[in-house]
């Protein structure tokens, strides 16, 4: 009789990353992620081959909601508003658990990237697209008007991921929420984009 699976894969995917969010990669047991993804042992290697299996596809997860996340929230926006907005929120991750916890995609750059080759390979497609979608707003707004064409899109937007992400890992160092707002206001200022 052929193995029906009684959980939902989505559901034991996010718990699982927040497994590895609390706590990382190495120090992940798999006793801790099976007793936060509620299944047993067999279960999960009838589903998964590996803890890093889990958490390579924890992390795809984790890129394509970050994606979907930043498209839906500068889709149809005027793109000054949209890429001002974007750093703005930023700031806002830096404080309380959130930004105890870090962020998946730097949390991982610095553990495991120098180290695994597909998961470099993922992190830095991951850092790319959030790159181009900058490029994206910042080419919008110098079309119209918002921004000086002498700006150079492409380093522009470089600057703002490099910022957004030294964010992501000051707020994990304790960076209180008003350094952060100030750190995005002098990055935008600097850029002549507020």
């Amino acid at each position: 009789m052929p193995w029906d699976k009684s959980f939902s894969i989505d559901t034991v995917l996010d718990r699982a990353g927040d497994v590895f969010l609390e706590h990382g990669y190495e120090a992940t047991t798999m006793t801790m992620l099976l007793a936060r993804m509620g299944i047993q042992k067999g279960s999960f290697y009838a589903t998964f081959t590996s803890k890093r299996d889990v958490f390579v596809e924890v992390l795809k997860r984790y890129i394509a909601n970050a994606g979907t996340v930043m498209a839906d929230q500068t889709r149809g926006r005027p793109p000054l508003e949209a890429l001002v907005d974007q750093m703005q929120t930023s700031a806002t991750w830096c404080s309380g658990r959130v930004a105890a916890l870090g962020c998946m995609l730097v949390n991982t750059a610095i553990e495991l990237g120098p180290r695994d080759p597909e998961i470099q390979e993922l992190v830095h497609r991951a850092l790319e697209a959030q790159a181009q979608s900058f490029t994206e707003l910042v080419e919008q707004a110098q079309a119209s008007g918002a921004l000086s064409a002498d700006l150079d899109a492409a380093s522009t937007a470089q600057m703002l991921v490099s910022v957004r992400l030294g964010l992501r890992v000051m707020g994990r160092a304790g960076m209180t929420p008003d350094v952060a707002r100030s750190a995005v206001a002098s990055t935008l200022e600097v850029l002549e984009l507020a």
